[in-house]
């Protein structure tokens, strides 16, 4: 993509918006409990508005859904009113998780909180995988709490050994005597993690990133905001800058704002927000998870260059690079691409959501290694643009543009790179599943770029284009996580 970005400028179920809402605490002081809905998740029940319960009820318990206003997401929760002493709770959510993914973390996450008697009672989240012939072939719980009038966070984590299996929620606790009391159960959701690649380790990990969840978290601790590259010193590739960054927009090296249009200015951070929360780029929340890339319509002339898209870019350039003296390197990114509504239809609108690596600071090799996870929006007979998946190795005529059977701006999918550094061997992966190999790729260290850009006039016969000047696309990140492995 880097010279050419110059010249051409298991599906899940969707996830709920997060509500802010001010939760009291413990003590009955009020303080601001931002509960963020992974945007991954695989089920978001979330507040429970207008749905029906989906957990199994028993003879000790009654489930119902009622208004709550101090609720962490929504106005309404499950309210779970046991009907005499021993356990009770919420059993088999959301119903099984089918093929369960081997070395993935199963991440379940629930906010709990009581009323009348219960108040007082430990509670705990459990995580269970089963096999197919119903046998437990594990189990993860969240540490217990106490219940109080204010919502508590249950989470637990589990990470199947192998592929297969069902995995299923439970929060239970053990009742007092009956009535005068409830567990109030919010916000449940289950997310998928990416999992640990074969040949690897969690102790060959280098960089785990969900955009979140760290108290403190600071964008700019693991990235930089542009494209960027040896040859511009590590400056961003944009019409922001002074001479010679320019954006997607122009032709080649040209600083002479020659491009066709549509064109495209990228290096704009506020167009990078926190997707479970919708945080500013300088604001990500520690509960929130996810990065959003938004790809509006809206005119600029940055450097007297006129842009009628813009967008945002990411890279690791100088903070994480990875790979080069022999080691063998795994790079996976889960993530959504963009789309835009048009007409009541999905279509790709031109949008160009990519993942690439190129070579680190130092580095004596050139653009020419580049290694492409995902370039989105190609071109390929009787195929939607949406379901395409593209890559190249830029030092041959090698290239890949295919369809990948499902599409991929409608659910999360895990995007994953090889790199043998001692051999120059690539291999390319989408969930898993090996989708092209090549020799002759880097043998140094690489850094990683996540961007979503719009095609111009130049790309007309090879990527889709813009049919509606008006539509926005958002590229979501969920996480990114690398391994690395010293030589044999």
């Amino acid at each position: 993509m880097a010279g050419r970005a110059l010249s051409r400028c298991l599906v899940l179920l969707p996830a709920l918006l997060p509500g802010l809402l001010v939760v009291p605490s413990g003590s009955g002081a009020e303080s601001a409990v931002h509960v963020a809905i992974p945007d991954d998740s695989i089920v978001a029940e979330g507040s429970f508005e207008g749905e029906v319960s989906t957990f199994t009820s028993g003879p000790n318990r009654r489930t119902r859904i009622v208004p709550h206003d101090l609720a962490p997401h929504g106005t309404q929760v499950l309210e779970v009113t046991p009907r005499r002493r021993g356990d009770f709770g919420i059993d088999d959510w959301p119903g099984s998780v089918t093929d369960a993914v081997a070395r993935a973390p199963y991440r379940a996450t629930a906010y709990v909180a009581g009323t009348g008697n219960q108040v007082g009672r430990t509670v705990t989240l459990t995580v269970r995988l089963t096999g197919p012939d119903g046998s437990t072939l594990g189990v993860e719980e969240s540490r217990p709490v106490v219940l109080t009038e204010a919502f508590q966070r249950l989470q637990a984590t589990l990470t199947p050994r192998d592929h297969g299996g069902h995995i299923d929620v439970f929060v239970s606790g053990r009742a007092a005597r009956p009535g005068g009391g409830s567990l109030l159960v919010d916000a449940v959701t289950m997310t998928q993690g990416i999992p640990v690649p074969l040949g690897f380790t969690y102790e060959d990990e280098v960089l785990r990133e969900r955009f979140g969840e760290e108290a403190g978290y600071d964008l700019l601790d693991n990235w930089n905001f542009g494209l960027a590259d040896n040859r511009s010193a590590g400056n961003p590739w944009s019409g922001t800058g002074e001479f010679p960054y320019w954006g997607s927009g122009t032709k080649g090296w040209s600083p002479d704002c020659d491009y066709g249009t549509p064109s495209e200015e990228y290096n704009l951070p506020t167009q990078i927000t926190q997707s479970s929360t919708n945080a500013a780029y300088d604001a990500f929340d520690e509960a929130g998870t996810g990065l959003r890339i938004t790809i509006e319509p809206r005119t600029s002339m940055p450097n007297g260059c006129l842009y009628t898209w813009v967008s945002g870019a990411l890279n690791t350039r100088g903070k994480h690079e990875f790979g080069g003296d022999g080691k063998t390197v795994f790079v996976q990114v889960r993530a959504r691409m963009p789309y835009a509504y048009v007409d009541g239809e999905r279509v790709a609108n031109g949008t160009w959501g990519s993942i690439w690596l190129l070579p680190g600071e130092g580095s004596g090799q050139s653009n020419s290694v580049e290694v492409d996870l995902m370039e989105g929006g190609y071109l390929v007979d009787g195929v939607d643009p949406l379901r395409v998946i593209a890559s190249n190795l830029h030092t041959s005529p090698y290239q890949v543009v295919k369809d990948s059977g499902v599409d991929l701006s409608d659910g999360y999918h895990t995007y994953g790179a090889k790199l043998d550094t001692a051999t120059g061997q690539v291999n390319l992966y989408l969930d898993g599943q090996e989708y092209a190999s090549y020799s002759n790729g880097p043998r140094s260290p690489m850094f990683l770029l996540l961007n979503a850009h719009v095609a111009n006039l130049n790309a007309l016969h090879w990527h889709s284009q813009v049919v509606d000047e008006s539509a926005s696309s958002d590229m979501v990140v969920a996480e990114v996580r690398v391994f690395e492995r010293p030589p044999p």
